[in-house]
């Protein structure tokens, strides 16, 4: 299988705004990520701490109950309709 995705565990993204050795281990991952071309995902986000952090480092990707708890797909399509501006194609 091609591998095009590295995630960065949770156990290394909780405490990156506190422990010095998880956020190198962090910036270390997504580098390596970065210079193979992949997609890098920070797991188990759960306060804007760490998002920040994250999107500093240039992180691509981020999932965790900070940014929203498991939906529905009934519930994840009402939420995604109401957060994109239809676009018209058809012009």
């Amino acid at each position: 299988f091609p591998v095009n995705v590295l995630k960065i565990d949770k156990s290394f993204i909780k405490d990156i705004h506190k422990n010095k050795g998880d956020l190198e281990l962090a910036k270390a991952i997504i580098a390596m990520g970065k210079s193979l071309g992949m997609e890098v995902v920070a797991e188990g986000v759960e306060n804007q701490n760490q998002l920040t952090i994250l999107a500093q480092e240039k992180c691509q990707q981020a999932q965790g109950y900070y940014l929203s708890r498991p939906l529905s797909f009934d519930k994840f399509h009402d939420l995604f309709n109401k957060n994109v501006k239809k676009i018209d194609i058809s012009a």
